[in-house]
């Protein structure tokens, strides 16, 4: 098993990449300097119990686009690997690096992939997955980062996995070969940065920033807002915001939305929180609790009862940040 505490420095908090040093940034402002040996003593916080979660951040010219570089050693430990797990629409594309197999089924079984290192896109279904160890790393791109990072239809890549060459070309071989073959991870973050900033001055269409401020609404508004009055907001016709979901997202303004309020609305710790599923389903805008219920099923193939009580697993660290 990894040594956590030396090679990815932390207790489930992001890093963010500085020229000389990492900087770890935590919600309240606070900044812990880390040496060049990456030796860091855990801070002691919510994410502490997911000590098998690291995330950093990249530089402010691919943060737009780019979430963060994230590993884990989650399908090393004993009761995890070699088993299915459910994954759920999370909002997320990523670009899995990996030397070992892992299969992706879709939640009825009809769909069986088998990769190693892959690009998942958007996810509106469920999904479930089956690893024997860890993967290297992951790339997770803000919902239209792709987009903007290759210039190609997102359309095709909603619920699908693909081979990464098929979409970055054959260079994205030399990266995972680099990237396995180094074990210090500067060296690869720094490898990561350089390659999608390339990627990014090869692209230089301009920001789109009726887009922008289009995302920037939806996610505020936690998928409550009206498309109408998002229209009305921007003197747009709601044409015009369809074409550019499309464009940059690969789905509605409306699906996106109800994607956005399915996942704030599942970040809810629950039994924790003393709230139970009609207040859930209030706070973020249904209609009444059938209506949650309907959505949930939709998205998950689970009841919202099953799916709180359940161990959310891999992505437990991405839901938790929601909080």
């Amino acid at each position: 098993m990894p040594d956590w505490g030396r090679s990815l420095c932390g207790s489930g908090e992001c890093f963010l990449l500085d020229r000389h040093k990492w900087r770890l940034h935590r919600k309240k402002g606070n900044y812990c300097f880390l040496d060049e040996n990456f030796r860091y003593n855990p801070l002691v916080d919510k994410y502490r119990k997911m000590d098998h979660y690291r995330s950093f951040r990249l530089g402010p010219a691919l943060s737009p686009y780019i979430d963060c570089v994230w590993a884990e050693n989650f399908f090393d430990q004993p009761d995890n690997g070699g088993r299915f797990h459910l994954i759920v629409p999370d909002n997320s594309v990523e670009l899995v690096i990996s030397e070992h197999r892992l299969e992706r089924h879709s939640a009825d079984g009809a769909v069986v992939q088998h990769f190693t290192s892959h690009l998942t896109g958007l996810k509106t279904r469920p999904q479930r997955i089956k690893l024997d160890r860890s993967c290297l790393l992951s790339v997770r791109f803000r919902p239209h980062g792709l987009a903007r990072l290759t210039g190609m239809d997102v359309r095709e890549f909603v619920d699908r996995n693909f081979d990464p060459e098929a979409i970055f070309g054959r260079s994205f071989r030399l990266l995972e070969e680099a990237l396995v073959e180094t074990k210090d991870w500067q060296a690869r973050l720094d490898l990561i940065e350089r390659y999608f900033l390339a990627m990014l001055h090869r692209n230089p269409s301009r920001r789109d920033r009726l887009f922008d401020h289009l995302l920037s609404s939806l996610e505020a508004g936690k998928g409550q807002l009206p498309i109408g009055e998002l229209a009305n907001k921007f003197n747009v016709s709601i044409k015009t915001l369809e074409r550019k979901c499309l464009q940059h997202l690969g789905v509605s303004p409306k699906k996106y939305s109800r994607l956005v309020r399915l996942f704030q609305a599942l970040s809810t710790d629950s039994p924790a929180s003393g709230l139970n599923l009609t207040d859930i389903a209030y706070q973020n805008g249904y209609y009444d609790q059938m209506h949650f219920i309907k959505e949930v099923k939709h998205f998950t193939g689970m009841v919202p009862g099953n799916f709180f009580q359940r161990d959310r697993g891999i992505q437990q660290a991405i839901f938790n940040r929601s909080q």
